[in-house]
């Protein structure tokens, strides 16, 4: 078996295997690891980063693959150097692509990355589920030449859908159920209302610009200035929804009310399941709860179409707690270079919560700043 080093997602084809049927046949499939996600992430945030794409491959048989990327972070003033997956902090779940033989793979891969040590000040991989193959095998991997410390990185709430919307509604607590009833019947008493997903409202793009306007209208009732601000950001997501609704996988769905969108949910279908990334509405209609409402009316047709679980990822928000979430957490496993200054102050800089908030937070204002000047 041997490591192969490629400079672009389109190799893989090249050593004889398909990404997405490699994906499907992993322990670890997922939505973030598609394809369509990565490599469009790729297309418009990795000018200023090292694309670190490894597969494990033995004989003419790719058996593994980890997309790892190399960024530098401008953190007060400071350059920290980090090895991290490819698409963060966009991708709500990170994970290995493994197959056969993965313990080996995973180790060769961590061996891989050890040789990075004149490059780098960390190796923070973040965000994995911690229940995945991915998790589990790089646990055992405690011995140099990577050491690899873990904490809990975000609590991702889910739902799991039952066989009827009914059997759901009677999950949730008396007043839950009482506030969804009232508030449901306040706006149909008031307007007319109705449910579409984002092929009856227009083409993706349409649809898709809909939905940036009703994130930004929630985002500037908050005093934020919105995700959807930065044009990267915005022309990122449009073409990851082109794709993903060319392969059946995008679910932006509105709540309609007097013929126009109210509310939208972004999400994805994938694996029988579905990927709540994004949500927003029109303050205008704040005393419906329509952000609530149009929740509803995505678990009663998420349970039509057959799925079997909601999955708010990351954010343990108060809102989610209301509707009969399990917890699920992220992890994140992270080693130090043992000879950086930086890497050290970073590592406890980022166990201090205050501390690691607005390290982050400046370091992807800086990021940002820089991207919109070179652009």
């Amino acid at each position: 078996m041997n490591i192969v080093h490629l400079d672009s997602f389109e190799q893989v084809a090249e050593l004889g295997a398909d990404w997405n049927d490699l994906l499907r046949g992993s322990r670890d499939d997922q939505i973030f690891l598609t394809l369509e996600w990565l490599a469009t992430w790729w297309k418009y945030y990795g000018d200023h980063r090292e694309l670190i794409l490894l597969a494990a491959k033995e004989d003419s048989k790719v058996l593994a693959v980890a997309p790892f990327m190399a960024s530098t972070y401008n953190i007060f003033g400071i350059k920290l150097r980090k090895i991290e997956f490819v698409a963060t902090p966009t991708s709500d779940y990170h994970s290995l692509i493994l197959t056969d033989k993965a313990s080996m793979c995973v180790r060769m891969f961590l061996d891989y990355i050890s040789q990075y040590s004149k490059k780098w000040d960390c190796v923070e991989l973040d965000d994995i589920p911690e229940n995945s193959e991915t998790a589990n095998l790089l646990r055992t991997m405690k011995e140099k030449p990577l050491r690899l410390n873990e904490r809990v990185a975000n609590i991702c709430p889910f739902v799991r859908l039952p066989n009827t919307f009914e059997e759901y509604f009677q999950l949730l607590s008396a007043n839950t159920r009482r506030n969804l009833k009232r508030w449901d019947k306040k706006l149909k008493r008031d307007h007319r209302v109705e449910f579409e997903v984002y092929n009856q409202v227009g083409s993706v793009k349409q649809a898709m610009n809909t939905f940036f306007e009703l994130h930004q209208k929630r985002c500037q009732m908050k005093g934020y200035a919105g995700l959807f601000a930065d044009k990267t950001f915005r022309d990122f997501h449009l073409e990851v929804a082109e794709n993903f609704a060319r392969k059946g996988w995008l679910f932006l769905c509105f709540l309609i009310v007097d013929d126009k969108p109210a509310a939208a949910q972004y999400a994805f279908l994938y694996k029988q399941k579905t990927w709540a990334y994004l949500t927003g509405f029109d303050p205008k209609y704040l005393d419906y709860r329509v952000g609530h409402l149009t929740f509803m009316y995505d678990v009663r047709d998420c349970i039509e179409r057959g799925l079997n679980e909601f999955d708010f990822m990351r954010g343990d928000e108060p809102y989610k707690s209301s509707y009969s979430v399990f917890p699920r957490k992220n992890v994140e496993l992270r080693a130090i270079h043992p000879h950086s200054i930086v890497s050290r102050l970073y590592d406890w800089a980022s166990k201090n919560d205050r501390l690691s908030f607005l390290s982050r937070r400046l370091g992807e204002r800086i990021s940002l700043q820089k991207r919109r000047k070179e652009s």
